[in-house]
């Protein structure tokens, strides 16, 4: 039980659904972590903050796991939309590095692109994630506990250290080095996962947090949705 143990390898998040186990959702315990770092202004100041306990996924959503989501506000009669009306998946965008992998389909309504199943899901906004969360019974993690999840509670650069990345741990790209040109199944770099044993916390695709993000100038006009997690770049 996840209150009988801080070891997040063997903490059950919900004893109640047989679904949930270690292997799919992570135990965060309670307890100080260092949020924050020197190495960019806009992370500064680094201070010690308390969270309470939590959960996080181990994987981040598939094209999959979105797909059936999208099937499933279609048959409430929410046609790729939340129901704020909000667009749900971007199927009319064609210049962003990763380009949709879930398409209509005819019969489905929805499906991935063959061969993409289980790559991580693009082309959804904050208010995507949030409502598929909901969908689920969950909710996007805050920032605060996105970073916790991702470094622990060392203060540690990446989530597997301070090694350098490189493309045996990490998905990732710059000018320099391209380790695949594409995203991956969610889950294939295991000697890059965070102390907590979460996957993809660094490389592949970014992930939404619940916060918005305020520059430095103090202005509620500069707020933007906000998300963590190293993003593949061109």
């Amino acid at each position: 039980r996840w209150d009988t143990t801080d070891d997040a390898a063997i903490a059950d998040c919900d004893d109640s659904d047989p679904a949930v186990t270690p292997a799919v959702e992570r135990y965060i315990p309670a307890g100080t972590f260092l949020r924050g770092s020197q190495l960019m202004l806009d992370t500064t100041p680094e201070r010690d903050i308390y969270l309470s306990d939590y959960c996080l996924d181990v994987y981040e959503v598939s094209n999959d796991q979105f797909a059936s989501f999208l099937i499933a506000q279609s048959e409430l009669g929410f046609e790729n939309v939340t129901e704020d009306g909000l667009t749900l998946f971007d199927f009319e965008d064609d210049d962003d590095i990763f380009p949709e992998r879930i398409e209509v389909d005819a019969d489905l309504g929805y499906r991935s692109q063959p061969g993409y199943e289980n790559h991580p899901v693009t082309e959804v906004w904050q208010w995507s994630g949030t409502a598929f969360c909901s969908w689920g019974g969950k909710r996007l993690p805050t920032e605060a506990e996105w970073e916790k999840g991702a470094r622990g509670t060392d203060a540690r650069t990446y989530p597997w250290g301070e090694e350098e990345p490189t493309c045996d741990i990490a998905n990732y790209g710059t000018v320099e080095v391209r380790c695949i040109g594409d995203t991956v199944d969610v889950g294939s770099y295991p000697d890059g996962v965070s102390p907590y044993g979460l996957h993809d916390m660094a490389g592949d695709v970014a992930e939404w947090v619940s916060d918005v993000y305020r520059p430095i100038i103090d202005d509620e006009a500069n707020d933007f949705n906000y998300y963590r997690g190293n993003i593949y770049l061109k």
